[in-house]
């Protein structure tokens, strides 16, 4: 008779909770109504989350995570939910996980690393090229829809060039939150520079054991109406570009603290080759 009481309670106290996750489940993930007006106006598509977590192994490798979710929001908005994932010789690419979920936040296809198509990144300008991309187009023709997704990019190569995190990639874009964490050891310095900053929510320094951390957090940034003859992007909206001072590609060590030096650096390539 104890032993009925008990395992009654256990019943009782597991129904309790699904009591209280089910309705919490049936709200769905993304759903529109949730979205303020003021990011609404003059947007096409909006960046629920875009969350960028980059790791700096040192002056040779790093890592990127990357979470997004993009609502379209009419046919104009297409185009950014592709997904689309850069990789080359020095760059491995791995799909993690992502999903499409309808108005409601009703999650209608969940997207396998089988879905997506490997083909080759070839720019109309270049007679050669290695960079390939892993890309993912919904066919969905219900709006507004969202594409949410998580992939990670593995860099065996230094920051040779500035790595530019924006909340608003282009016009008629609205973010809702967006982040951005830079995590690199002590010993390897990071130059920034960054544009509209007194505009960023949150800017937060901190060290995690001999590592020192950067994070930004961008929220509720209405979208940017593109005009005729308007300025590109970048004059117009809050970004953050970064590089380390020194880093090391395919055994060639270089450094970005001057133009002088990353001038040396360039030519070090071709030193012997004409």
């Amino acid at each position: 008779m104890a032993h009925f009481k008990m395992c009654a309670g256990k019943v009782f106290f597991v129904s309790l909770i699904l009591l209280v996750l089910l309705p919490l489940a049936l709200l769905g993930k993304f759903p529109v109504a949730d979205l303020p007006a003021p990011l609404l106006a003059d947007a096409n598509r909006v960046l629920r989350v875009y969350n960028t977590d980059v790791i700096i192994n040192g002056p040779g490798s790093f890592k990127v995570i990357t979470e997004e979710a993009i609502t379209v929001l009419n046919e104009n908005g297409k185009g950014p939910d592709w997904l689309v994932i850069n990789y080359d010789s020095h760059t491995t690419a791995r799909f993690i996980e992502g999903s499409i979920y309808d108005a409601s936040g009703k999650e209608i296809k969940k997207i396998r690393r089988r879905d997506l198509l490997a083909t080759s990144n070839f720019q109309d300008f270049s007679l050669f090229e290695d960079s390939r991309v892993l890309l993912y187009r919904p066919l969905v023709t219900t709006y507004p829809y969202t594409v949410h997704c998580r992939y990670e990019q593995e860099h065996t190569r230094g920051m040779y060039y500035s790595w530019t995190f924006s909340p608003l990639p282009c016009y008629n874009t609205s973010a809702e939150e967006a982040t951005l964490k830079v995590t690199h050891p002590e010993t390897l310095a990071v130059i920034y520079r960054s544009y509209k900053v007194d505009s960023v929510n949150e800017f937060t320094t901190r060290n995690e054991g001999s590592n020192f951390v950067k994070q930004w957090r961008i929220s509720q940034k209405s979208a940017v109406l593109s005009e005729h003859q308007s300025p590109g992007i970048e004059r117009a909206v809050p970004w953050v570009g970064f590089a380390t001072t020194h880093f090391e590609f395919a055994g060639y060590q270089g450094s970005n603290s001057s133009w002088n030096e990353f001038g040396r650096w360039v030519y070090s390539l071709i030193a012997g080759r004409d």
